[in-house]
């Protein structure tokens, strides 16, 4: 039993370290070994640094560069001034419905940001927008008033996506923080704002750091706000940048590399940053064994200012957006609500848009890719985990430091390097749906392995060992003991994985071909044939379909964890 055991703990250990620094390392070494040779992947060429001088000394380098941090900095700091301020509220204070804002937070959630997008283009436009439309007639305005097509549009929209997750954290933090030193200010005579400033800001800089960086590294790799919403008026980011130079004839592989590892670059500095944070996590402690008595603030009068401000938010990022899809759905063609246009509603275009070539295979593609990718990735995930957590193996700390690096690498730069690898490689699973899953398993391993990274620790290992002593397997202890123990963990990251892949473009825009075409990219290619009522009809489907998942996998979650 014990060289049975000794087997199994060295040889699966091996296998998935030798699988993870596949995974993670060759697609990003590749992607560095092509930004240095001047030939097209595949094509053994010498090495130079041409790439990176052609790239830096475009005069378009700089501010494609000052767009992009412009971009990812404005949007980061919109959406944590709200996440935070949203995030007090709940915790902190007396506002009436302020639990509301756990439920807007899961709703927003569900809505992809090209679909929302997409809707705020419906909005906003300065010559089809709704709201602009009613400006303009309203106020008696000879132009438009507001511009989705601008810096301050990307922003705003890009925002607005990131303020649900950073709520959660911001939130979590807060619920778990002690307000005793808060109170302590308070009764020394300092005013709400200032204990927020001098007091609860400088405790929260660890949760606050990973909710400013997950939104800077998401801002950074963003395709589809700055494709939808930046393209059209030319102005540009990485991401977009990256996708023109590898779609234009012939594709310009080598400046795509270099500027691939400069964004690969500017969120591992994020990262490192963040991990650097939080090993002094421990000098922001505040609960201990005593006086520990959470007491909301009673904002007076003002708390239904903040109840307002609650229902604020979300008409901007779920009611409005989603009124307009489902009113350009109905429509053959956008216009103005009004009665004449109330004539012209139908469903007619929920089934046309089913029609569009590649649709329904589209949509199998992409249920079996979530499916697929979920489940892999969760068990993956798993293992790493009991690696990382119970064995002793060397190098268990690099393993897991190499399953949280993906995080660090943007879609688009990810997208890219398995373009580069598997052009190189006699592998001939480019343009199929293995990529895609290799690609989806790839991206979303950080999340998973923190998941069940948290679970694992929550085990007791006395149940693996008293499975041992009874003389199973490595094998059967961890399929019979942990696996039904980790099933709360393992539903919640699949759901998320899955959600995920159901309505990533950035990752699959340079991966996907004819006969892998996915969801996502459907719509994608509707929007730009101007079929703007099949994209609102299958928007709405999709947030639906994500909506009836989403809420399915919490009930069922809810229900595992209490019986």
């Amino acid at each position: 039993m014990a060289r049975r055991t000794a087997r199994s703990d060295t040889l699966i250990p091996i296998c998935v370290t030798a699988l993870v620094v596949y995974l993670v390392l060759t697609p990003l070494g590749m992607l560095i070994w092509n930004s240095l040779k001047t030939t097209p992947p595949g094509v053994p060429g010498p090495l130079t640094l041409a790439n990176f001088i052609k790239a830096y000394s475009d005069p378009t380098l700089y501010p494609l560069l000052i767009n992009s941090l412009l971009f990812a900095a404005g949007s980061t700091f919109f959406a944590f001034v709200l996440a935070f301020l949203m995030a007090w509220l709940v915790e902190r204070t007396n506002a009436p419905l302020r639990d509301l804002a756990y439920v807007i937070a899961i709703v927003s959630t569900i809505i992809p940001g090209m679909i929302a997008s997409i809707a705020w283009i419906m909005l906003l436009h300065p010559r089809i927008g709704l709201i602009n439309l009613a400006l303009i007639k309203t106020l008696g305005l000879s132009e438009a008033p507001l511009n989705i097509h601008s810096m301050s549009g990307m922003i705003f929209v890009a925002g607005l996506r990131h303020v649900p997750v950073m709520f959660l954290l911001l939130a979590g933090a807060l619920r778990s923080m002690d307000p005793s030193l808060e109170e302590s200010a308070a009764t020394c005579g300092s005013g709400n704002g200032s204990t927020m400033l001098r007091i609860t800001c400088p405790l929260m800089l660890p949760a606050s750091a990973a909710a400013i960086i997950y939104s800077f590294i998401n801002s950074v790799e963003a395709f589809e706000i700055p494709a939808l919403l930046g393209m059209p008026v030319k102005i540009y980011v990485f991401a977009t940048k990256i996708y023109l130079a590898m779609h234009q004839s012939p594709p310009d592989y080598g400046v795509s590399a270099a500027l691939g590892t400069t964004v690969l670059a500017i969120s591992a500095v994020g990262t490192l940053y963040y991990l650097r944070i939080l090993k002094s996590s421990e000098r922001y402690v505040t609960v201990t064994g005593k006086g520990y008595r959470p007491r909301p603030i009673d904002l007076g009068n003002w708390k239904y200012l903040a109840t307002l401000f609650l229902f604020g938010f979300l008409m901007l990022d779920v009611v409005l957006p989603m009124l307009a899809l489902i009113w350009a759905s109905l429509l053959p063609f956008y216009q103005v609500p009004s009665l004449n246009a109330l004539q012209l509603v139908s469903l007619s275009s929920y089934f046309s848009a089913w029609q569009y070539p590649g649709v329904l295979s589209a949509v199998k593609n992409s249920l079996l890719l979530a499916v697929l990718g979920g489940c892999i990735t969760m068990l993956l995930a798993a293992v790493i985990s009991w690696i990382v957590v119970r064995s002793r193996m060397p190098g268990r700390k690099l393993l897991d430091f190499l399953a949280f690096a993906p995080l660090a690498t943007p879609s688009i730069v990810l997208g890219m390097a398995l373009v580069f690898l598997y052009l190189s490689l006699p592998v001939p699973i480019y343009g199929t749906l293995w990529i895609l899953l290799i690609a989806f398993v790839t991206k979303y391993m950080p999340w998973a392995t923190r998941n069940t990274n948290a679970a694992l620790l929550q085990i007791h290992q006395e149940l693996e060992e008293a499975s041992e002593v009874s003389g199973a397997s490595w094998q059967q202890t961890f399929r019979r003991v942990l696996v039904p123990l980790l099933v709360p963990a393992f539903i919640s990251g699949f759901l998320y994985i899955f959600s995920h892949i159901i309505r990533d473009i950035s990752l699959a825009i340079l991966l996907y071909s004819p006969k892998s075409n996915l969801f996502a990219v459907v719509i994608w290619e509707l929007w730009q044939a101007g079929t703007i009522a099949q994209v609102g009809a299958i928007s709405v489907i999709l947030v639906v379909l994500l909506g009836i998942v989403t809420f399915s996998g919490r009930r069922y979650l809810l229900r595992v964890s209490m019986g």
